[in-house]
């Protein structure tokens, strides 16, 4: 893991290295495993002018547009 990382970047990673969480320069983090859960209480904000996804997605209830 952490190979290539730039100044002032950091990367959190599992001792199996499978999974990584990386604080990338230029406003960018990225985070590396099979499954990523979020758990909140109250909702979450996507504040953003995109979303990409390339795989399918699911929900319990219906998705408002």
């Amino acid at each position: 893991m952490i190979k290539g990382l730039k100044s002032s970047e950091v990367e959190i990673y599992t001792n199996e290295g499978d999974s990584s969480i990386m604080l990338k320069r230029g406003r960018l983090i990225e985070a590396t495993t099979d499954t990523f859960i979020i758990h909140t209480k109250n909702k979450i904000v996507l504040d953003t002018q995109q979303v990409e996804m390339p795989g399918k997605i699911t929900a319990a209830q219906s998705i408002v547009l």
